[in-house]
């Protein structure tokens, strides 16, 4: 959710002649831009819940300075948005993987890949996980994961799946992918493939 808008700042001029707006611009899913509001100086506290994180999971602030008595740029300190942010997990191989990438026929072994919740911010839900075989032919297979539990800060869930060569002969691909299609919001997606 979207909460404020915060920006502070100062003019070097003993005269007045500044005129310095800041636009706050919504920036939606597939990049395009619309500016939302445009702030004065005396809106420098200014409130932004109304606006929608469906429509615009971003934003950006865009700060204009005019001076035409002193030429001089407003002296901004600083400008924030607060939020409440969406979670962020991440696969975790340090803390556990194993699997062998190499199985002889009709040998099995069991493949776990840790994942954790590395942000501040609980996941609403439980957690998607799309683990799929691709062979030689291009012919892709998924593997049935269930999902992950919610996971609260700092916390870490294992997939597991018992991989048995004799469904998978010759050369093989595994393929996985933890809260795939963003299935439920997370800041990044990156760090959730394998």
């Amino acid at each position: 959710a979207w909460k404020q808008v915060k920006w502070r700042g100062s003019s070097l001029d003993t005269k007045p002649g500044d005129l310095a707006t800041v636009d706050v611009i919504g920036v939606s899913a597939t990049g395009a831009e619309s500016v939302l509001y445009t702030l004065s100086s005396l809106q420098q506290d200014f409130d932004i819940s109304s606006v929608s994180v469906l429509s615009y999971p971003f934003l950006k602030l865009r700060m204009r300075n005019a001076d035409s008595i002193n030429l001089t740029p407003y002296q901004l300190r600083y400008w924030r948005i607060l939020y409440d942010p969406v979670p962020e997990g991440a696969l975790a191989p340090n803390i556990l993987y194993s699997f062998k990438d190499t199985l002889n026929l009709g040998e099995q072994s069991l493949f776990t890949m840790a994942f954790k919740n590395i942000s501040d911010v609980s996941f609403t839900d439980s957690i998607k996980v799309n683990f799929t075989v691709t062979d030689a032919s291009n012919v892709t297979s998924s593997l049935f994961v269930p999902r992950l539990k919610k996971l609260n800060p700092g916390d870490t869930a294992t997939i597991t799946y018992l991989v048995d060569s004799k469904n998978f002969t010759g050369k093989n691909n595994l393929f996985l992918d933890v809260n795939p299609d963003n299935n439920q919001p997370e800041q990044h997606h990156f760090n959730n493939f394998l």
